[in-house]
Order: structure tokens, then sequence, then C-alpha cells
């Protein structure tokens, strides 16, 4: 049997250091964001652009963490053979929870002062769920990566996504996650005591669940 192919996708603003503690079968690439070509440019043309490491008939793995997890979505959709797995993300705009829903009905993609994210880093841990250590001084390393104009293309996408015909293999969330809560509903694997930043905190669990699943179901 072949060695299974594994592309991950960060969360907004993160990069592959979220996953340095997972431990993978396979052959596994991160998918680094790209700049959006423009501050209205569609979210299925940028997928696009992000999946172009992707031979067109390949038999992956794409896991989407977060934000992620709803591009990897639209990359379902543009790579027939891979098989989608969201990591504390949403599997549907029907489950955008209240906060994406306000942001929408403000357009707060506008007017959000960007740099007041690393202002207060406190209130960020807190609602993505770090604490301690390796993860705090991660988290806050990303916040200062944030660029404004990726921020607000992100938000933008994230609060107009009418979503896609891509259903994900499976569906992994914290039962702590402050981000999504409302995606418990469909979840397929809940991880007791994690929060949105559970790819960190939670990376051993993790990674028996992806290595079962590539395993099990060949791409």
């Amino acid at each position: 049997m072949a060695e299974p192919v594994i592309y991950l996708i960060p969360g907004l603003g993160a990069d592959g250091r979220i996953f340095e503690r997972l431990r993978l079968r396979g052959r596994v690439r991160v998918l680094d964001w790209l700049e959006p070509l423009a501050a209205d440019e569609p979210l299925a043309a940028y997928a696009a652009r992000l999946a172009a490491p992707i031979p067109a008939n390949e038999a992956c793995w794409v896991v989407g963490v977060s934000f992620g997890g709803v591009v990897a979505l639209e990359i379902g959709c543009l790579r027939p053979r891979a098989r989608v797995v969201l990591v504390s993300s949403l599997p549907s705009p029907t489950e955008r929870t209240g906060w994406v829903r306000l942001g929408a009905w403000l357009h707060a993609d506008r007017w959000l002062p960007i740099g007041l994210l690393r202002r207060l880093p406190r209130a960020g841990e807190w609602f993505f769920g770090v604490s301690g250590g390796r993860g705090n001084t991660l988290f806050r390393e990303l916040l200062s990566l944030l660029t404004p104009a990726y921020t607000r293309w992100a938000l933008r996408s994230l609060f107009r996504w009418p979503g896609c015909t891509t259903r994900p293999v499976a569906h992994l969330i914290g039962d702590r996650d402050h981000v999504f809560p409302t995606a418990f509903r469909t979840a397929t694997h809940v991880l007791p005591g994690a929060t949105h930043f559970a790819v960190v905190t939670h990376a051993t669990a993790i990674s028996a669940i992806l290595n079962e699943l590539t395993a099990a179901e060949p791409a």
C-alpha cells in the first residue's frame, strides 16, 4: 500500500509551526498562506492558487485547521481525489457562530483595527484557548506576522462564505472551543478539554486519529 500524501493548511495568520507536534505517517507538506491578489479575490480562486502544488488527480488528504478548514473544503471541490479533514473548523455556513454572524452584519472586515489584535494578546489567548509555555509564545509570534490585507481578506471570506459541496471525511473539534462552539453538532471527533488551539495542545490525540484515518481509508 502506498504511503498517504497529506497536505496541511494552518489557520488564519498561522504557519507550519502549529503542526510541529503532529506525528503523521506518510508524505506531509504544509500549504503556506499566500497574500490575496485583491481585497475581493473570491475564496474559490484563492483556493485554486493554494492548491497549485497538488496534482489534479492525486489521491491525497487535505487537513485544514480553523479558517484553513474552509479553504480545504474549497480545495476538495477542485481536487476530486482529495479527502478533507477539518480540525477546529466549520463544515458549512449554517454552523457559523454568533461572532461570525455579527461580524458579517457589521461588515467588521472593513473597519476592524487589525493592529488592536497585537496590542491585546491576552484577550486573544482566552478566545483561542491558549495557555502556558510554548502555546503562548507561538500565539504571540503568529500575531506579530498578521498583515492587514490578508487578515481583512480572510475575515471577509469567512463572513461571506456561501459553503460548498465538499463534505469532510472527519471533523475534529475541542469541547472548549470558543471560536466555533456550534460546530460540535456535526463533529465526528470531540476532544475533551481541547480549545481552538487543539492542534498544538492535543497534537498526540489528533495525530492518532489522522493516522488511523489514513490507514483505514486510503485516499
